[in-house]
């Protein structure tokens, strides 16, 4: 039986007193942290500037930003919750690329009724995990992977194929740019299927 993985969480964050209290208090019982932020063209843009300090400063394992027009929405608050039912691995990255999917659910559900644009979602994003094991790149690493890599890494990129975040770590010693170069290319290809099963779990466009 394998071991139990790290415990892992992901935390949105603002920037503000709050978020970074919840990020406190998970990073200080042992939870392993992504956090999320929410681009929203709010007129106070060191909101994500700060949420980004607080992040890094806090130890969180990465952090993603991700863009909604808010204001197509109307008066009304979104929460995504995302429970990892069986956890095998890649949590967080399975947790963004689906907590996606659950965002476009939930806006195409009061898309059309007063005051609500048609499509307030700018666009896709997704996440997965890849890393170098005994010398070959591998996508989307399951525990017994992702305990033994000799590189591990977190890849976030918008459906057109740009980049969020790239968040890795030598394991052992330290990797050549060539190994980053192949696994960026394994993580972009894999990151476009993600794209597309998520855009078929929405019916078509976000």
């Amino acid at each position: 039986m394998a071991a139990p993985a790290t415990k892992r969480a992901v935390v949105l964050l603002s920037g503000g007193l709050d978020s970074a209290t919840c990020l406190a208090w998970a990073r200080g019982r042992g939870f392993e942290c992504h956090t999320l932020a929410v681009d929203y063209g709010q007129r106070h843009r060191v909101e994500l500037d700060a949420a980004r300090r607080v992040a890094t400063a806090l130890g969180a394992a990465g952090h993603c930003v991700v863009a909604v027009d808010l204001r197509a929405i109307g008066a009304r608050t979104l929460t995504l919750d995302c429970d990892v039912l069986q956890a095998d691995g890649g949590t967080r990255t399975a947790a963004i690329t689906g907590g996606w999917v659950a965002l476009a659910l939930a806006v195409r559900s009061i898309a059309g009724k007063k005051n609500v644009l048609p499509n307030p979602i700018r666009r896709s994003v997704a996440a997965v995990s890849v890393g170098i094991v005994d010398g070959q790149v591998r996508l989307d690493l399951d525990y017994d992977e992702d305990s033994t890599a000799e590189v591990d890494m977190n890849v976030v990129a918008t459906g057109e194929g740009e980049l969020v975040e790239v968040q890795g770590t030598a394991e052992g010693k330290p990797f050549p740019r060539s190994d980053l170069d192949r696994m960026l290319e394994a993580a972009l290809a894999g990151l476009a299927t993600l794209r597309d099963l998520q855009l078929g779990a929405v019916g078509g466009k976000p």
